[in-house]
Protein backbone atom coordinates (compact mmCIF):
# COMPACT_ATOMS: atom_id res chain seq x y z
CA UNK A 1 0.00 0.00 0.00
CA UNK A 2 2.27 2.52 0.73
CA UNK A 3 4.96 1.50 -2.31
CA UNK A 4 1.61 2.19 -4.36
CA UNK A 5 0.95 5.58 -2.84
CA UNK A 6 4.76 6.35 -3.43
CA UNK A 7 5.13 5.27 -6.73
CA UNK A 8 1.52 7.55 -7.55
CA UNK A 9 3.00 10.92 -6.03
CA UNK A 10 6.25 10.67 -7.69
CA UNK A 11 5.03 8.85 -11.45
CA UNK A 12 8.26 7.59 -11.84
CA UNK A 13 9.18 4.42 -11.57
CA UNK A 14 13.14 5.02 -11.93
CA UNK A 15 13.59 6.83 -9.24
CA UNK A 16 12.28 4.03 -6.19
CA UNK A 17 15.90 4.35 -4.60
CA UNK A 18 15.60 7.93 -4.01
CA UNK A 19 11.86 7.78 -3.09
CA UNK A 20 12.41 4.69 -0.95
CA UNK A 21 14.58 7.09 1.00
CA UNK A 22 13.11 9.53 1.33
CA UNK A 23 9.98 7.82 2.77
CA UNK A 24 12.42 6.11 5.18
CA UNK A 25 13.69 9.17 6.29
CA UNK A 26 10.18 10.78 6.85
CA UNK A 27 9.61 7.93 8.81
CA UNK A 28 11.98 8.58 10.84
CA UNK A 29 11.21 11.89 11.65
CA UNK A 30 7.83 10.76 12.89
CA UNK A 31 9.57 8.67 15.26
CA UNK A 32 10.89 11.71 16.86
CA UNK A 33 13.97 11.62 14.70
CA UNK A 34 15.48 14.49 12.75
CA UNK A 35 15.39 13.50 9.48
CA UNK A 36 13.42 15.83 7.60
CA UNK A 37 15.49 18.69 7.72
CA UNK A 38 17.84 17.01 5.30
CA UNK A 39 15.26 15.77 2.96
CA UNK A 40 13.76 19.20 2.06
CA UNK A 41 17.51 20.26 1.20
CA UNK A 42 18.31 18.09 -1.28
CA UNK A 43 18.50 19.02 -5.20
CA UNK A 44 15.86 17.30 -6.56
CA UNK A 45 13.48 18.51 -9.31
CA UNK A 46 10.36 20.63 -8.49
CA UNK A 47 7.84 17.38 -9.09
CA UNK A 48 9.70 15.33 -6.62
CA UNK A 49 9.66 18.33 -4.28
CA UNK A 50 5.88 18.67 -4.65
CA UNK A 51 5.88 14.89 -4.10
CA UNK A 52 7.61 15.11 -0.90
CA UNK A 53 5.09 18.10 0.46
CA UNK A 54 1.99 15.21 -0.57
CA UNK A 55 3.47 12.48 0.93
CA UNK A 56 3.90 14.75 3.99
CA UNK A 57 0.31 15.76 4.21
CA UNK A 58 -0.75 12.04 2.93
CA UNK A 59 1.18 10.38 6.54
CA UNK A 60 0.50 13.66 8.31
CA UNK A 61 -3.26 13.93 8.33
CA UNK A 62 -4.43 11.00 6.66
CA UNK A 63 -6.37 8.15 8.38
CA UNK A 64 -5.16 5.24 6.86
CA UNK A 65 -3.76 4.29 9.79
CA UNK A 66 -7.07 3.45 11.41
CA UNK A 67 -8.66 2.28 8.60
CA UNK A 68 -7.01 -0.18 8.48
CA UNK A 69 -7.16 -0.91 12.32
CA UNK A 70 -11.01 -0.72 11.57
CA UNK A 71 -10.68 -3.33 8.75
CA UNK A 72 -8.61 -5.49 11.07
CA UNK A 73 -11.30 -5.10 14.10
CA UNK A 74 -14.05 -6.33 11.43
CA UNK A 75 -11.78 -8.95 9.83
CA UNK A 76 -11.82 -10.28 13.51
CA UNK A 77 -15.41 -10.30 13.75
CA UNK A 78 -15.65 -12.48 10.84
CA UNK A 79 -15.64 -16.28 11.37
CA UNK A 80 -14.06 -16.94 8.22
CA UNK A 81 -12.01 -13.81 7.23
CA UNK A 82 -12.51 -12.33 3.91
CA UNK A 83 -9.94 -10.47 3.00
CA UNK A 84 -11.32 -8.93 -0.36
CA UNK A 85 -14.36 -7.69 0.40
CA UNK A 86 -13.38 -6.18 3.85
CA UNK A 87 -10.32 -4.10 1.61
CA UNK A 88 -12.70 -3.52 -1.04
CA UNK A 89 -14.99 -1.83 1.52
CA UNK A 90 -12.46 0.05 3.12
CA UNK A 91 -10.49 1.55 -0.30
CA UNK A 92 -7.30 -0.26 0.94
CA UNK A 93 -4.96 -2.53 -0.05
CA UNK A 94 -5.97 -6.92 0.65
CA UNK A 95 -2.24 -8.13 0.38
CA UNK A 96 -1.74 -5.04 3.25
CA UNK A 97 -4.84 -6.12 5.10
CA UNK A 98 -3.69 -9.95 4.97
CA UNK A 99 -0.65 -9.30 5.91
CA UNK A 100 -0.94 -7.38 9.03
CA UNK A 101 -3.80 -9.37 10.29
CA UNK A 102 -1.24 -12.42 10.20
CA UNK A 103 1.19 -10.52 11.89
CA UNK A 104 -1.25 -11.00 15.37
CA UNK A 105 -1.31 -13.52 17.64
CA UNK A 106 -3.98 -15.81 18.29
CA UNK A 107 -4.67 -13.91 21.79
CA UNK A 108 -4.58 -10.35 20.34
CA UNK A 109 -7.60 -11.03 18.38
CA UNK A 110 -9.01 -12.62 20.54
CA UNK A 111 -9.08 -9.08 22.52
CA UNK A 112 -9.04 -7.15 20.08
CA UNK A 113 -12.49 -8.83 19.06
CA UNK A 114 -13.84 -8.55 22.31
CA UNK A 115 -13.48 -4.29 22.07
CA UNK A 116 -16.15 -2.34 20.93
CA UNK A 117 -16.07 -1.03 17.30
CA UNK A 118 -13.53 1.26 16.68
CA UNK A 119 -15.05 5.04 15.29
CA UNK A 120 -14.08 7.50 12.84
CA UNK A 121 -14.58 11.71 12.78
CA UNK A 122 -16.17 12.74 9.33
CA UNK A 123 -15.14 16.23 7.85
CA UNK A 124 -17.95 17.58 10.02
CA UNK A 125 -16.79 16.57 13.50
CA UNK A 126 -13.65 18.08 12.43
CA UNK A 127 -14.27 21.37 11.29
CA UNK A 128 -16.67 21.20 14.90
CA UNK A 129 -13.82 20.00 16.36
CA UNK A 130 -11.23 22.75 15.07
CA UNK A 131 -13.78 25.77 15.94
CA UNK A 132 -14.20 24.81 19.11
CA UNK A 133 -10.45 25.16 19.63
CA UNK A 134 -9.79 28.07 16.98
CA UNK A 135 -10.21 31.26 19.70
CA UNK A 136 -8.03 29.09 22.42
CA UNK A 137 -5.29 28.30 19.46
CA UNK A 138 -5.42 32.03 18.63
CA UNK A 139 -4.56 32.76 22.76
CA UNK A 140 -1.84 30.34 22.69
CA UNK A 141 0.04 32.16 19.84
CA UNK A 142 -0.51 35.43 21.28
CA UNK A 143 0.56 34.00 24.82
CA UNK A 144 3.95 31.87 23.92
CA UNK A 145 4.57 32.61 20.69
CA UNK A 146 4.13 36.31 20.57
CA UNK A 147 7.91 37.23 21.00
CA UNK A 148 8.70 35.56 17.43
CA UNK A 149 6.12 37.22 14.71
CA UNK A 150 6.95 40.83 16.35
CA UNK A 151 10.85 40.49 16.35
CA UNK A 152 10.88 37.88 13.30
CA UNK A 153 9.59 38.85 9.95
CA UNK A 154 10.00 35.12 8.69
CA UNK A 155 7.03 33.99 10.39
CA UNK A 156 3.53 35.44 11.10
CA UNK A 157 0.72 34.64 13.12
CA UNK A 158 -1.27 33.65 11.08
CA UNK A 159 1.54 30.94 10.35
CA UNK A 160 0.85 29.46 13.41
CA UNK A 161 -2.59 29.54 13.79
CA UNK A 162 -2.40 27.17 10.76
CA UNK A 163 0.28 25.13 12.23
CA UNK A 164 -1.75 24.61 15.18
CA UNK A 165 -4.77 23.80 13.46
CA UNK A 166 -2.97 20.34 11.30
CA UNK A 167 -1.56 19.78 14.83
CA UNK A 168 -5.54 19.59 15.92
CA UNK A 169 -6.35 17.23 13.09
CA UNK A 170 -3.62 15.11 14.24
CA UNK A 171 -4.55 14.90 17.33
CA UNK A 172 -8.17 14.23 16.67
CA UNK A 173 -6.38 11.01 14.35
CA UNK A 174 -4.67 9.44 17.05
CA UNK A 175 -8.16 9.56 19.58
CA UNK A 176 -10.55 8.80 17.14
CA UNK A 177 -10.74 5.18 17.10
CA UNK A 178 -11.71 5.59 21.10
CA UNK A 179 -15.15 6.61 20.52
CA UNK A 180 -15.04 10.03 21.75
CA UNK A 181 -17.77 12.58 20.78
CA UNK A 182 -16.94 16.06 19.78
CA UNK A 183 -17.21 17.67 23.39
CA UNK A 184 -15.24 14.91 24.85
CA UNK A 185 -12.47 15.68 22.11
CA UNK A 186 -12.11 18.97 22.49
CA UNK A 187 -10.30 19.26 25.73
CA UNK A 188 -7.63 16.72 24.62
CA UNK A 189 -7.15 18.92 21.35
CA UNK A 190 -6.75 21.93 23.79
CA UNK A 191 -4.56 20.07 26.01
CA UNK A 192 -2.32 18.73 23.09
CA UNK A 193 -2.17 22.57 21.66
CA UNK A 194 -0.48 23.70 25.04
CA UNK A 195 2.45 20.89 25.01
CA UNK A 196 2.91 21.97 21.46
CA UNK A 197 3.23 25.54 21.48
CA UNK A 198 5.10 25.12 24.61
CA UNK A 199 8.00 22.99 22.78
CA UNK A 200 7.66 24.97 19.81
CA UNK A 201 8.29 28.63 22.00
CA UNK A 202 11.47 26.63 23.69
CA UNK A 203 12.34 25.30 19.87
CA UNK A 204 12.48 29.00 18.56
CA UNK A 205 14.43 30.30 21.33
CA UNK A 206 12.45 32.48 23.81
CA UNK A 207 14.32 32.91 26.41
CA UNK A 208 17.24 34.31 23.83
CA UNK A 209 15.13 36.19 21.98
CA UNK A 210 13.73 38.06 25.06
CA UNK A 211 15.48 41.05 25.70
CA UNK A 212 14.14 41.87 29.15
CA UNK A 213 13.59 39.32 32.36
CA UNK A 214 10.51 39.82 34.48
CA UNK A 215 11.55 39.77 38.23
CA UNK A 216 9.11 39.53 40.58
CA UNK A 217 9.22 39.93 44.46
CA UNK A 218 7.36 38.86 47.61
CA UNK A 219 8.10 40.41 50.84
CA UNK A 220 8.19 37.90 53.77
CA UNK A 221 6.20 40.32 56.07
CA UNK A 222 3.84 42.84 56.25
CA UNK A 223 3.56 46.68 57.72
CA UNK A 224 1.00 46.62 60.44
CA UNK A 225 -0.08 48.27 64.10
CA UNK A 226 -1.06 45.58 67.08
CA UNK A 227 -3.61 47.37 69.28
CA UNK A 228 -1.91 45.44 72.61
CA UNK A 229 -4.56 45.31 75.20
CA UNK A 230 -2.65 43.88 77.96
CA UNK A 231 -0.46 46.78 77.94
CA UNK A 232 -2.62 48.93 76.51
CA UNK A 233 -0.90 50.35 73.84
CA UNK A 234 -0.33 50.73 70.02
CA UNK A 235 2.83 48.93 68.93
CA UNK A 236 4.29 48.90 65.32
CA UNK A 237 4.89 45.24 63.82
CA UNK A 238 6.07 43.49 61.01
CA UNK A 239 3.70 40.16 60.79
CA UNK A 240 4.72 37.08 58.44
CA UNK A 241 2.40 36.61 55.86
CA UNK A 242 3.80 32.83 55.01
CA UNK A 243 1.22 30.19 56.14
CA UNK A 244 3.81 28.30 58.68
CA UNK A 245 4.43 31.44 60.95
CA UNK A 246 0.47 30.62 61.74
CA UNK A 247 -1.33 28.48 64.41
CA UNK A 248 -4.74 29.23 64.16
CA UNK A 249 -5.65 33.14 64.58
CA UNK A 250 -2.15 33.70 65.98
CA UNK A 251 0.41 35.32 63.69
CA UNK A 252 4.06 35.65 64.52
CA UNK A 253 5.16 38.89 64.49
CA UNK A 254 8.44 40.93 64.70
CA UNK A 255 8.60 44.15 67.18
CA UNK A 256 10.36 47.31 67.48
CA UNK A 257 11.40 46.92 71.20
CA UNK A 258 11.38 43.18 71.51
CA UNK A 259 11.45 39.77 70.75
CA UNK A 260 9.25 38.32 67.84
CA UNK A 261 5.96 36.74 69.25
CA UNK A 262 2.58 34.98 68.07
CA UNK A 263 -0.17 38.04 68.13
CA UNK A 264 -4.01 37.45 68.08
CA UNK A 265 -4.88 38.34 64.39
CA UNK A 266 -8.18 40.30 65.08
CA UNK A 267 -6.54 43.18 66.60
CA UNK A 268 -4.17 44.04 63.85
CA UNK A 269 -5.04 47.27 61.55
CA UNK A 270 -3.42 49.08 58.52
CA UNK A 271 -3.13 52.56 60.21
CA UNK A 272 -1.96 53.79 63.69
CA UNK A 273 -5.16 55.53 64.07
CA UNK A 274 -7.49 53.13 63.50
CA UNK A 275 -5.72 51.08 66.22
CA UNK A 276 -5.95 54.49 68.23
CA UNK A 277 -9.87 54.07 68.04
CA UNK A 278 -9.88 50.48 69.06
CA UNK A 279 -7.72 50.88 71.96
CA UNK A 280 -10.22 53.70 72.87
CA UNK A 281 -13.23 51.48 72.41
CA UNK A 282 -11.44 49.08 74.84
CA UNK A 283 -11.17 51.78 77.48
CA UNK A 284 -14.50 52.56 77.31
CA UNK A 285 -15.22 49.00 78.07
CA UNK A 286 -16.71 48.20 74.43
CA UNK A 287 -15.07 44.73 72.55
CA UNK A 288 -11.65 46.14 70.51
CA UNK A 289 -11.33 42.67 67.96
CA UNK A 290 -12.08 43.44 64.72
CA UNK A 291 -14.94 41.69 62.53
CA UNK A 292 -12.57 40.70 59.61
CA UNK A 293 -8.87 39.88 59.47
CA UNK A 294 -6.44 42.61 57.94
CA UNK A 295 -4.82 41.71 54.36
CA UNK A 296 -2.27 39.88 54.99
CA UNK A 297 -1.38 38.88 51.50
CA UNK A 298 2.39 39.12 51.00
CA UNK A 299 3.35 42.73 48.47
CA UNK A 300 4.59 41.92 45.24
CA UNK A 301 7.12 44.18 43.22
CA UNK A 302 7.68 43.38 39.38
CA UNK A 303 10.39 44.82 37.73
CA UNK A 304 12.42 44.23 34.29
CA UNK A 305 15.56 43.98 33.64
CA UNK A 306 17.84 43.55 30.57
CA UNK A 307 19.06 40.32 29.69
CA UNK A 308 22.20 41.46 27.47
CA UNK A 309 24.28 44.14 28.56
CA UNK A 310 25.56 47.04 26.17
CA UNK A 311 29.26 47.21 25.25
CA UNK A 312 28.83 51.18 26.59
CA UNK A 313 27.36 49.78 30.13
CA UNK A 314 30.19 50.27 32.75
CA UNK A 315 31.46 47.14 34.00
CA UNK A 316 31.28 48.58 37.71
CA UNK A 317 29.43 51.07 38.93
CA UNK A 318 30.81 54.39 38.48
CA UNK A 319 33.10 52.83 35.98
CA UNK A 320 34.79 52.42 32.43
CA UNK A 321 32.45 50.93 29.73
CA UNK A 322 32.68 47.60 28.62
CA UNK A 323 34.22 47.91 25.75
CA UNK A 324 37.27 49.74 27.13
CA UNK A 325 38.08 45.68 28.57
CA UNK A 326 37.97 44.10 25.14
CA UNK A 327 41.34 42.93 23.90
CA UNK A 328 42.50 44.16 20.44
CA UNK A 329 42.36 41.55 17.84
CA UNK A 330 45.74 39.11 17.32
CA UNK A 331 46.90 37.98 14.22
CA UNK A 332 45.15 34.93 14.20
CA UNK A 333 44.38 34.70 10.32
CA UNK A 334 48.11 35.08 9.61
CA UNK A 335 49.56 32.74 11.70
CA UNK A 336 46.98 29.70 10.73
CA UNK A 337 47.71 30.33 6.92
CA UNK A 338 51.36 30.28 8.03
CA UNK A 339 50.61 27.16 9.55
CA UNK A 340 48.90 25.46 6.70
CA UNK A 341 51.57 26.44 4.39
CA UNK A 342 54.33 24.98 6.74
CA UNK A 343 51.88 21.47 6.87
CA UNK A 344 53.36 18.15 6.30
CA UNK A 345 50.95 15.77 7.25
CA UNK A 346 48.73 14.21 4.31
CA UNK A 347 45.89 13.77 6.42
CA UNK A 348 46.02 17.57 7.83
CA UNK A 349 46.70 19.16 4.74
CA UNK A 350 43.35 17.20 3.46
CA UNK A 351 41.95 18.70 6.48
CA UNK A 352 42.59 22.20 6.09
CA UNK A 353 42.13 22.25 2.21
CA UNK A 354 38.72 20.87 2.68
CA UNK A 355 37.83 23.51 5.33
CA UNK A 356 39.24 26.39 2.86
CA UNK A 357 36.94 25.02 -0.27
CA UNK A 358 40.18 23.73 -2.29
CA UNK A 359 38.66 20.17 -2.62
CA UNK A 360 35.90 21.54 -4.91
CA UNK A 361 33.23 19.26 -5.64
CA UNK A 362 34.14 16.25 -3.76
CA UNK A 363 34.11 17.32 -0.24
CA UNK A 364 31.26 19.28 -1.14
CA UNK A 365 29.43 16.00 -2.66
CA UNK A 366 30.50 14.10 0.64
CA UNK A 367 28.70 16.31 3.13
CA UNK A 368 25.80 16.27 0.81
CA UNK A 369 26.13 12.72 1.47
CA UNK A 370 26.41 12.49 4.68
CA UNK A 371 24.39 15.44 6.12
CA UNK A 372 22.03 16.28 3.37
CA UNK A 373 23.65 19.87 2.99
CA UNK A 374 26.69 21.21 1.05
CA UNK A 375 29.78 22.31 2.14
CA UNK A 376 28.72 25.81 1.98
CA UNK A 377 25.91 25.86 3.91
CA UNK A 378 26.83 24.42 7.11
CA UNK A 379 27.83 25.70 10.17
CA UNK A 380 31.19 26.15 11.54
CA UNK A 381 31.04 23.54 13.82
CA UNK A 382 29.21 20.80 11.37
CA UNK A 383 31.87 21.68 8.47
CA UNK A 384 35.05 20.94 11.20
CA UNK A 385 33.66 17.77 12.48
CA UNK A 386 32.42 16.83 8.81
CA UNK A 387 35.77 17.98 7.80
CA UNK A 388 37.82 16.15 10.44
CA UNK A 389 35.82 12.95 9.36
CA UNK A 390 36.26 12.97 5.68
CA UNK A 391 40.37 13.12 6.49
CA UNK A 392 40.62 10.23 8.70
CA UNK A 393 42.23 12.94 11.37
CA UNK A 394 41.44 12.64 15.31
CA UNK A 395 40.53 15.55 17.45
CA UNK A 396 43.50 14.42 19.59
CA UNK A 397 46.02 14.34 16.65
CA UNK A 398 44.36 17.31 15.56
CA UNK A 399 44.54 19.03 18.81
CA UNK A 400 48.88 18.11 18.90
CA UNK A 401 49.45 19.19 15.18
CA UNK A 402 47.88 22.95 16.09
CA UNK A 403 49.90 22.85 19.53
Amino acid sequence: MLQNKILQFFGETYAVTDITRAFVRYCCRLCSSSGISPLYRLELPSTQRAAIRNLKDWVDNSCYRNTLYLAIWMTTQQRRPKYLATAKKFGIDPGELKHQFHLLSREERMKLQTRPEPKRFNSIQVLHTTKNIERYARYLVRKYLRFCYRNDGGFDREDFWSDLTCQAIKIIRTYEVTGLSVDQMTPLVARGLTNHVKNLAIYYGKVRRNPLLRLEQRTETKEAWYCNVNAETVEHVWVYVAPEYRHGEYFLAEFDDRRPAYIYCRRLFDAAAEADESLRQYRAGRGCARTTVVDLTASRRDDWQPVTASLDTPGQPNGAPLINFIPAPDNTDHQLNTLIEQTTDPKARLFFDALKGDLGPMFDQYCRDTVGRGSAELPEVTLTRAARHYSGISTKQLHAFTI
